[in-house]
Parts: structure tokens; C-alpha cells; sequence
């Protein structure tokens, strides 16, 4: 039995359009890249519209992570921050964790991110199975204190390669007040270390939008 290989990526999914690390680290000179699509349906008056976000890894070494990423914060704004993720000593093949350190700019504003990260892989059979969770705090200087967020999500990696996965996304900011999305997704082997991922998303309790989602992973 081995944890998941490319299982990070997995958690590389958005909550308000914020990506997020995971509680597996990249070896030595691994890389990961995504780059996605968002589009928010119209909603009643609200117009529709279509968000870019790119991420990328690279392993320092076994235990340490360097990753960047422009994408929104947990506030709405634009955003464009470089963090550590760093494996904790906890768990054994099956269970990982992690806390994270970042800074980087919301809008024009420094700002800054700490978070924590738990994962749980396994094997039966040919298929792989994965549950994450992670809770993060965003430092917003000109944005009036702290955003936080917390999710999960739950997978399947299927024995041709195909990984399909359902996610829960919850947060407060000021800004946007509180939130909570749920939504499911599937990512499809093009060719070795790239992935196709696509699925859709609903907000349940502010401005109920549902959300598209077509975005590319590559490992290398």
C-alpha cells in the first residue's frame, strides 16, 4: 500500500476561487502545474463571469514544498502569493499532514497565509481512495482583519487512471460574509503526468451561484 501518487493535486481545488495546498509534500525536484477556468452561471440580474487561476510546485526537498499561485483570496480580490508547505512528523504510509506559510499581495495589500492540512490514502484492489481536509487563516491588511476557511473532499482513483472526487468549501470574510459550496468533479488521463479536469459546483448559503470548472494538471 502507497499513498496516492500525484494525490496533491486533488486538493488543488478552489474555494472562493483561493487554491489550496494539500497535506502531501513533493519529493526532491517533482513539479505539479494546473491552470483552470472558473465560470459562475448568471444569477437572477447578476451577470456571469469567468476567472483564470494557475498554480504551480516545485519539491525542495522531501519534506518541503515551494508553491505560487495567482488566483483570488478568500476575500474576492486578486491575488498573487508564493508559500511552504511543510510535512509535519505525524502519520504513518497512509496518513499525512501538513501546515503551510505564505505571503504575497490581495489586490494592491501585502497579506499573509497560515494553514493546516490532514490527508488519509489507501488502497483495495485496483482502486485508490483519498480524504483530505484543510483549514487556513488570511491576513488581509486593507481588507479589515482575518478571512478563514475550512474544506474536505473525498475521491476515488479508478483502475485506468481516472480520479473522480466530491468537496465541501466553507469560509468567512468580511467582505463576502459566510460561505458554502459543494461540488463534484473528474479529472481524465490525457497522457502520462497530464490530466483533464472538469465538474461544477453550487453555493448553498449567499449568492447561490453554480460554478463550471475545465482546468488541466501536469506532473513532471
Amino acid at each position: 500500500m502507497r499513498i496516492l501518487p500525484g494525490l496533491l493535486a486533488l486538493t488543488i481545488c478552489i474555494w472562493g476561487d483561493a487554491a489550496m495546498a494539500g497535506a502531501w509534500t513533493r519529493a526532491k525536484g517533482e513539479h505539479f502545474q494546473t491552470i483552470a477556468l472558473r465560470y459562475d452561471l448568471p444569477e437572477g440580474r447578476a451577470g456571469g463571469f469567468t476567472r483564470l487561476n494557475i498554480y504551480h510546485e516545485t519539491g525542495m526537498r522531501d519534506r518541503l514544498t515551494l508553491a505560487f499561485d495567482m488566483s483570488h483570496s478568500l476575500s474576492g480580490e486578486q491575488r498573487a502569493m508564493a508559500f511552504f508547505i511543510h510535512k509535519l512528523p505525524l502519520g504513518g504510509k497512509t496518513f499525512a499532514s501538513s501546515w503551510s506559510l505564505g505571503l504575497g499581495l490581495v489586490g494592491d495589500a501585502p497579506a499573509g497565509r497560515l494553514g493546516l492540512a490532514l490527508g488519509y490514502g489507501f488502497q483495495r484492489g485496483e482502486r485508490r481512495y483519498w480524504a483530505s481536509g484543510e483549514g487556513a487563516v488570511e491576513a488581509l491588511r486593507d481588507n479589515g482583519g482575518l478571512a478563514m476557511k475550512l474544506d474536505a473532499t473525498i475521491g476515488a482513483e479508478l483502475p485506468k487512471g481516472q480520479k473522480i472526487y466530491v468537496q465541501a468549501f466553507s469560509g468567512y470574510s468580511r467582505r463576502n460574509g459566510a460561505e458554502l459550496r459543494l461540488g463534484a468533479a473528474a479529472a481524465i488521463p490525457v497522457k502520462k503526468g497530464l490530466y483533464l479536469d472538469v465538474g461544477a459546483s453550487r453555493e448553498l448559503i449567499s449568492d447561490r451561484r453554480t460554478r463550471l470548472k475545465l482546468g488541466v494538471w501536469r506532473s513532471f
